[in-house]
Parts: structure tokens; C-alpha cells; sequence
């Protein structure tokens, strides 16, 4: 399970002007809504791919100032990433995919930048909870993927079809924002274990083996 000891912390320091340098450092000088979707998928197939262009169809039709982000599994096939790129350049210029690095102030500080987040399973949707940031989890289309992790917790906007999407995403209202932000606090505390240093604690489990 991953290690989010700083995260807070960076999100106790983040404001505008930290978020201009970072996006900097990633090559987007873009002042638009940027919408990030975190893809787990190390291969893909034809319903795989269609199921995120189905996402930012629907995007492009309920906002006008949109950016995509593309965050991709490292081993991510060459050939996949080609055909995403390529279905890109179809649909919009304003798009920018990365490998992801499994760096967790790295994401923490994408997340921060970004004005929704988009999941299919990543566990990356824990980030989202911990800092309190809207996230929509779709399962659109039959993928024989696990699905459901964010259904169950409660902690997103969840999408099985078209229309439950279009109302998502026309609904980011403060109120919706709050509603979830309350559930995200709800699911953190029940799927999340909060320790002041997870890594100290590990040092000392492994003392204590070391000590028997």
C-alpha cells in the first residue's frame, strides 16, 4: 500500500503560485481547467482506449476551457501510447500524456494542479481522497478490469453509463464538492490508516524482528 507521509504537507503549502512552477517543470503553461486522468492499464485494447475518449467527449461537451492530462502506467506499451496520442491530436491540442513514476509528491502535486480527477482503478483515487479532491471513477464500458474499488468506498462521483457521467460533470457545484469531500473524509478513515510517520513505524517493526 503506498506512503503518503508529506502529502498534507505539501497541500498545506500549495497556492497559486506553486502551482505555476510546477506546471512549469512539466511543460504546461496552460491557465485552463485541467482535467487528469490516472490510466493503470500496462496494455490495452480497443474498449480500453474508446472508454477514455467516451470521458473527454463528454468533457469537451460541458467545458470550453478544458487541458487533459494523461498520466500512464511506466510500461505502458509503445504501440498503445501511439494510438492514445493519436486519437489526441484528433479530438484537441490541449492534451499532454506522462509515464508516471510512482512518485507520490509527484502526483500529490498533479492533483493539486488539477481541476478533477478522472479514475478507473489507479490507487492513485487514495491521493484524491487524502486531499479533498473532486474525483469522477467511471466504468462505461465492459473491460474485464477491477472496476468498482471507488464504487465500494464511496469516495467519488461513480459512472456506469453515459448519463450518470453528463450529470457528473454538469454538477461540480460547491455543494457537490462538499457532499463528496465529506464522503472522501469518511472512506479515507475507513480505508486509510493515519500515523503521524508511517516510515518511522516501519523502522521500528523491523527493529523489533531484528531485536527477536
Amino acid at each position: 500500500m503506498p506512503n503518503y507521509e508529506n502529502v498534507l504537507n505539501i497541500k498545506k503549502k500549495w497556492n497559486l503560485k506553486e502551482r505555476k512552477r510546477f506546471l512549469r517543470t512539466i511543460n504546461i503553461n496552460k491557465k485552463k481547467k485541467i482535467f487528469t486522468f490516472f490510466l493503470s492499464y500496462s496494455e490495452y485494447d480497443k474498449n480500453k482506449i474508446n472508454e477514455i475518449f467516451l470521458v473527454i467527449d463528454q468533457i469537451k461537451k460541458n467545458y470550453r476551457d478544458f487541458y487533459f492530462l494523461l498520466s500512464l502506467h511506466p510500461k505502458t506499451r509503445a504501440i498503445d501510447i501511439k494510438e492514445i496520442k493519436r486519437k489526441l491530436k484528433k479530438n484537441t491540442q490541449d492534451f499532454k500524456i506522462i509515464l508516471g513514476k510512482g512518485d507520490e509528491e509527484f502526483n500529490t502535486k498533479i492533483i493539486l494542479s488539477s481541476y478533477l480527477l478522472l479514475q478507473k482503478q489507479s490507487t492513485v483515487g487514495f491521493l484524491a481522497m487524502l486531499l479533498k479532491k473532486p474525483m469522477v471513477s467511471y466504468n462505461l464500458i465492459e473491460t474485464n478490469y477491477e472496476d468498482d474499488m471507488y464504487k465500494i468506498m464511496g469516495a467519488s462521483l461513480h459512472c456506469e453509463n453515459i448519463y450518470t457521467l453528463k450529470k457528473s460533470l454538469n454538477n461540480l457545484t460547491k455543494k457537490t464538492i462538499n457532499l463528496l469531500k465529506n464522503k472522501q473524509d469518511k472512506a479515507s478513515k475507513k480505508y486509510c490508516l493515519s500515523s503521524d510517520s508511517p516510515l518511522q513505524n516501519v523502522v521500528d517493526v523491523i527493529k523489533k524482528i531484528n531485536m527477536n
